[in-house]
């Protein structure tokens, strides 16, 4: 059933972008190319009834020191989600590459917000395959979405 509500939603993506036919492989992923730069997977995971969205952003650096400061960076950005749009950021360290990954539960998509998640999803990937090209990238955080601080003035402190 969950694979089905899935492919629903592929379907309906496919007529708003033009394409004939978008459904879920054997594996339960589909995976889509936007703007040639950003490689976007698709996976249903059946376990926990949620989709699953991820992107290969960037390398770490060869140099130990460098990739120490790169992961600071991404650790950084992690916090609170502040710079990743909800998104989170990890790394795989035997294939040396960057990624940014989200989910959501199946149960809270219909077509219009699997849409606009996945487009925003897309615009955090392309932030960070920018920001991630440069060569010397810096823990300074980019702009941020909360000028405020992020426990509310009501929020009871200790």
């Amino acid at each position: 059933m969950m694979r089905e509500i899935l492919n629903g939603l592929l379907q309906d993506l496919a007529r708003v972008i033009g394409l004939s036919d978008l459904t879920l492989d054997e594996a339960n992923c589909i995976g889509f190319r936007f703007d040639d730069r950003v490689s976007v997977t698709i996976r249903l995971n059946p376990d926990w009834p949620q989709v699953e969205l991820f992107a290969d952003v960037g390398e770490l650096p060869v140099d130990a020191a460098e990739r120490r400061t790169r992961m600071l960076g991404l650790l950084r950005a992690n916090a609170f989600w502040r710079e990743t749009g909800g998104a989170t950021l990890s790394v795989r360290l035997d294939e040396r590459t960057i990624l940014l990954a989200t989910h959501t539960p199946l149960a809270q998509l219909d077509g219009l917000m699997f849409r606009n998640w996945l487009e925003a999803f897309v615009h955090t990937a392309e932030i960070w395959i920018e920001r991630l090209a440069v060569a010397d990238f810096e823990i300074a955080p980019v702009a941020s979405v909360a000028s405020e601080p992020a426990i509310p003035a009501y929020f009871i402190r200790v």
